[in-house]
């Protein structure tokens, strides 16, 4: 049987994207569960004790930083001391190139890892620099968004409805974007601009002070992970700005993806290798809220192009389908001689 360890819940995203994995790779059972999601230190030495003291034959260790850096020496440790046991890693978020140039433990795990998945290809480029070879391209990924995908509806001729859906947090660009669209209003622009999600309590709060009243900016909460799609077909652009220095493939891009949006994002981390400047969204220097200005207004001019870049995202977004992603890590495996 194999071992999985990694956080599982309906809220979060490391744990929902283990929910999905493990529902498209076990799909009738099969697979025994370490489920790292709880904070609380007993159940995590709890599940310290049952990943070392499990009989399984193979593992999957699906962690972001943290719990890389506790228990991927935990199984390498195992596997040292039973040549039969064998593990692969699911890297989570975009940090284990920077965690791998300078850690020769965490290189090593790799190294004696079946599979090294990542979210990216310019992770998978960075790791094999660093002599790691056995990666493969796992993307981060939307369930059964091949049914759930909303064709592009006509964009509008009046005012444009631009919308934000992530965290709302400081370094998710939430106040470079609303200075950015304040600044093409200031100049003109009649548009909209929405915000969805939870408001986090390293946010700055007073960014949203005054919202809704005099501006065309509103909050409008936060939106259920099976209702994003539905919820961002209402518009006709989605805004990404995020800051963040450990972005890894954010999903909200597949789901804006699959709601027929183009995309304005920040070319922060690996944001590039999702939208491709000018192909299926326009890019612009993350913090720089005059660069974002000069887009919100670029996009009342060039609507034609807006509702190429939809058609395209609508159609493109399929390859970050669930079943298609966590079939391929399925089929990587498999080819490296596990069972499942």
């Amino acid at each position: 049987m194999t071992l999985f360890v990694g956080p599982v819940a309906k809220t979060g995203g490391p744990a929902i994207k283990n929910s999905i994995t493990l529902k498209h790779l076990f799909p009738v059972g099969g697979c025994a569960l370490v489920n790292t999601y709880s904070r609380r230190l007993g159940s995590r030495l709890g599940g310290i004790a049952r990943t070392v003291l499990s009989k399984d034959d193979q593992a999957i260790i699906a962690v972001s930083r943290k719990g890389r850096a506790v228990l991927w020496p935990i199984v390498h440790r195992k596997a040292k001391a039973d040549p039969s046991f064998r593990y692969a890693l699911v890297c989570i978020g975009g940090t284990v190139a920077d965690e791998a140039g300078s850690s020769d433990s965490l290189l090593d795990c790799m190294g004696d890892a079946s599979l090294v998945a990542v979210e990216t290809r310019g992770v998978v480029e960075r790791l094999r620099v660093l002599g790691v070879e056995n990666v493969h391209l796992m993307t981060n990924f939307v369930d059964d968004l091949s049914s759930r995908r909303m064709a592009p509806r006509p964009v509008a001729r009046g005012s444009l409805r631009f919308v934000f859906l992530s965290s709302v947090r400081n370094k998710k660009g939430v106040g470079t974007m609303v200075s950015a669209f304040r600044e093409a209003v200031a100049s003109g622009l009649e548009a909209s601009l929405d915000i969805y999600g939870p408001v986090k309590a390293d946010f700055d709060r007073s960014v949203l002070e005054g919202i809704g009243e005099d501006e065309p900016i509103s909050y409008r909460g936060v939106v259920l992970n099976s209702e994003v799609v539905e919820t961002l077909a209402g518009y006709d652009c989605f805004v990404f700005p995020s800051e963040y220095e450990a972005e890894g493939f954010p999903a909200v891009l597949a789901e804006a993806m699959a709601a027929g949006l183009p995309i304005l994002a920040s070319d922060v981390c690996y944001n590039s290798e999702i939208v491709v400047d000018g192909r299926n969204g326009w890019l612009f220097p993350a913090g720089n809220a005059t660069a974002l200005a000069r887009l919100f207004v670029r996009c009342e001019g060039r609507r034609e192009e807006l509702a190429r870049m939809a058609a395209f995202n609508y159609e493109d977004c399929l390859r970050y389908d669930a079943a298609v992603v966590v079939d391929g890590f399925r089929r990587a495996l498999e080819g490296r001689g596990w069972s499942l």
